[in-house]
């Protein structure tokens, strides 16, 4: 737990994009419970990025939320990124379904999961089967200008 808090913290701070190298795995996932922002709430009429995502090399798995909370008429899609270590350009790694209404929408990429992009039922909206990338960023792609105000947390274990 004393490395939980440290972790978020050290995260509270860093809400521009920036290089989050602090963002190590949890001893055990039920400590997983408040997270680390990694983009706060704002309303937003385009496509954003994270910052850089740095997760310890012994992480297996990591979820993130994306919280829509005011808007109309949108339609967003979460993504997560790799970098191509020889282009140095962004990569989709994953895809879901758009959301549309406001809710709370999780994703899990997790080793050993079933990877399903679309789950149904529950309250998990996205499983990815592989193994968290050492670094990466969250997208959040806008079809068109319409104004949605979300965050986005994350843990990882």
């Amino acid at each position: 737990m004393k490395r939980f808090l440290a972790l978020l913290l050290s995260l509270t701070v860093c809400f521009a994009p920036v290089t989050w190298s602090m963002w190590t795995p949890l001893d055990d996932p039920a400590e997983a419970t408040a997270g680390a922002w990694i983009l706060p709430s704002a309303a937003r009429t385009a496509t954003t990025f994270s910052g850089v995502i740095s997760l310890d090399p012994g992480a297996v798995c990591v979820m993130f939320l994306v919280n829509t909370t005011a808007g109309a008429g949108y339609s967003i899609t979460p993504i997560l990124q790799i970098e191509d270590p020889q282009t140095a350009s962004w990569r989709n790694a994953t895809g879901s379904a758009a959301i549309t209404t406001n809710t709370v929408s999780t994703y899990i990429v997790c080793q050993g999961n079933s990877g399903n992009a679309n789950v149904s039922g529950g309250n998990m909206t996205g499983s990815f089967g592989f193994k968290p990338p050492p670094r990466f960023r969250i997208a959040i792609s806008h079809t068109d200008a319409t104004s949605v105000t979300y965050s986005v947390t994350g843990v990882a274990w």
